[in-house]
This record gives C-alpha cells, structure tokens and sequence, in this order.
C-alpha cells in the first residue's frame, strides 16, 4: 500500500466534504502510511474569511490529528517551501499523492496543483484524482443542464477511485466523523456537561457566516429564538448560541433580553462537533458549521442559499433539512456575493417554517435524555 499523501484544501465545509473519502481510504488501505499536505489559502474567498475571523491557521486543522500520520502545511510557493516539500515526500518515501479536488473546479486550477505536484515530487511518483469534470467560470452555469452538476464529496470519492482501481464498498458510516473527543474524556466537555446537567438537552443555533451575504440575518434569529424559548422552557431544553470567537458579538446581540447561553469561541472544532452531536437540534446558515453538524450526526436545519446549484453544496445525513428560497436568480455563481445585492434566496426563509421545522424535531426526536446524562 505504500505511503500516501492526501492533498486537500479550502475552508471547513470544503475540507469536510472530504472525509467520507479519507474514511473510505483508511478503510481500504489500512496499514498505509497517509500524510495530508493542505494548505492556507493564498487569495480569494478563503483567504478573506481568515482575515475577517483574525486567524492565522486553518482551526480544522484539530480534526485531522486522528485521521493522518501527520499533516503538513504549505505556507507559500517560494523555492525554499518548494525544496523543503521535496525533502519530506524523499523522507516519508511518498509513492502517490490522491488530489481530492472537487467537480467542477476551473481548468487552470488543476492544472496549476498538477505543476504543483510535478514541483514538488520526483518522476517516479504516481498522481490520482485528477481525472474530475473540470470546467470553467463561464460553463459553470450549463452544469446543470447538462447533467454535470454533482455534489462535492464526489471529487474525493473519484480520486480515491482512482487509486484504489476499484469501486469501494460505500457505508453511511464512512459520512460520519467518527474520532471524536467524548463527554467523559475532555475536560472542557465534563465541565459543558455539568453547566447544563439541570436541562433536559439543548439545541444550538449558529447564527454567523463567514460572508455576509449568506447570513438569514440577526433580526430573524432574535424572532426564532423568542418564538422558541417558550416552546423549550416547557420542555426544559436549554438554547445556546455558538461560533467563533468572532460571532460572539453578534450572538450578544441576539440573545439580549432573552434566556440564552453564548459559547461562541468556547471550544475546538472537535469539541463542537461533540456538542451537535449530542444536542436534540442544531440550527445554522449554509456553511462550515452547518457541514460540521451533518459529518457528526446531528439534527440539523440547514439555512441555505442559491449561490450553486441544489445539491451541489447540500450537508449530507439522513438527519438534514434544507430549507431555502427558491427564487428565479438562483443558482448565481456569486460564490463570494450576491450579484443582485438582496441575497433574497437565504433572507427571505421564513421565521415561521423554521421554528415549525425546529419544533417538529425536538417534540419528535427519539433523543434519549438518559442516555445524553450518561456519557
């Protein structure tokens, strides 16, 4: 089996949608040597959802740490970062490298990471995962109707494919992040456990965006979460507000006058994932989180917009409900802005369907009480 090494980038969402092929992976192959080679975004959207949370890593960094045998970051493409890529792949006798790009990434894109690879690794080694449905900003619109458009986790799922030369046995387990911190074992989460041992449960609501423009907006949460909070006294579920650190104004601003907790900037992205999992309900706009949620298992209701097709961008579960406005001027390929400037796709959902979406799951979830107190 060798030793491999996984190239995968892009923000949490992106990163996430990877995972059912890395579990895929790690499944087949499993006494292989896997080493991910990621890397913090040099331009674009990524880059500037860094620059607006103020961080310097990429924080999903944590849910690799049980996944590779250790990763690896490119910090530029100077010839020093180059010579010194070279000098790990020789050392960890690297025999292929599985790209897991996603479909329908622009042509030059691919092949800028192809001369990338050829860069930083010897003749000798084999490159998978490039074979996808490439495209560019100007096709990417005829996707759809030429039955191209499909959802990110299959550019992952094709390259490790392509690798393995077969088709994999598929399990829902492999659409699960499995490696998780527990209640009983991390500090942090015995003490969340102990803070709400009063309540019957929780759900969580994540109500900031890395862009703004995909936000359902404050002045909505406010009105879900009054409309909500009877409905939990009587069932004596708690509400909590969580994020980043950087959303924690915004959930403040929510949550004044009105019984809530803000954890926002409280834990690791492993430790929220925990959190979802074990909450009766997780309610957040279309992104990272929202993806974080449906990876470990939660019930989520997922706020979406029509900046890409439907399904193409999707959480996965069987747990999952997208909700969306379906408006003529969707999908519009903004990625990082809504061209018309109204964002009417996620604004426009309703108060009133999601709280009935939200009361719907917690009057009917099969969520054990006993079982939550118990971990």
């Amino acid at each position: 089996e060798g030793n491999i090494l996984v190239m995968k980038t892009g923000g949490l969402g992106d990163f996430l949608f990877g995972f059912p092929a890395i579990n895929i992976l790690k499944k087949e192959c499993p006494t292989a040597s896997i080493t991910l080679l990621t890397q913090i975004a040099f331009s674009g959207q990524h880059l500037k959802n860094l620059s607006a949370n103020n961080l310097e890593s990429l924080p999903w960094l944590k849910l690799t740490e049980t996944y590779f045998d250790e990763t690896f970051v490119i910090k530029g493409l100077s010839i020093k970062e180059i010579l010194k890529l070279r000098k790990v792949l020789k050392e960890k006798k690297i025999s292929s490298i599985i790209y897991m790009t996603t479909p329908g990434e622009p042509f030059l894109s691919i092949m800028k990471k192809l001369l990338f690879f050829k860069a930083i690794s010897s003749s000798r080694l084999s490159i998978f995962g490039w074979k996808q449905n490439f495209s560019t900003a100007f096709f990417r619109k005829y996707h759809d109707v030429w039955g191209l458009s499909q959802h990110k986790i299959n550019g992952p799922l094709k390259a490790v494919k392509h690798f393995l030369g077969y088709q994999p046995k598929i399990s829902s387990r492999d659409f699960k992040l499995i490696e998780l911190p527990s209640f009983k074992d991390n500090l942090k989460l015995v003490a969340f456990k102990n803070d709400f041992e009063s309540y019957d449960g929780y759900i969580v609501i994540c109500p900031g965006s890395s862009a703004s423009w995909k936000n359902w907006g404050k002045f909505k949460y406010k009105e879900l979460c009054r409309k909500l909070i009877p409905v939990l006294q009587e069932m004596n579920i708690a509400l909590i507000m969580a994020g980043p650190q950087s959303d924690r104004p915004l959930a403040d601003l929510i949550s004044q006058g009105l019984h809530t907790y803000n954890i926002c900037g409280d834990f690791s992205i492993p430790e929220f994932s925990t959190i979802f999992r074990n909450s009766h309900c997780v309610v957040t706009t279309d992104g990272g989180l929202a993806h974080l949620a449906a990876f470990s298992d939660a019930r989520l209701v997922s706020l979406s917009n029509g900046g890409e097709e439907d399904g193409v961008v999707s959480p996965i579960g069987n747990r999952v409900t997208e909700l969306r406005n379906a408006i003529s001027c969707a999908p519009c390929f903004g990625m990082d802005h809504c061209p018309l400037e109204h964002s009417r796709c996620v604004k426009d959902i309703k108060v009133e369907d999601v709280f009935k979406v939200v009361q719907s799951i917690i009057q009917k979830s099969n969520y054990n009480i006993m079982e939550y107190k118990n971990l």
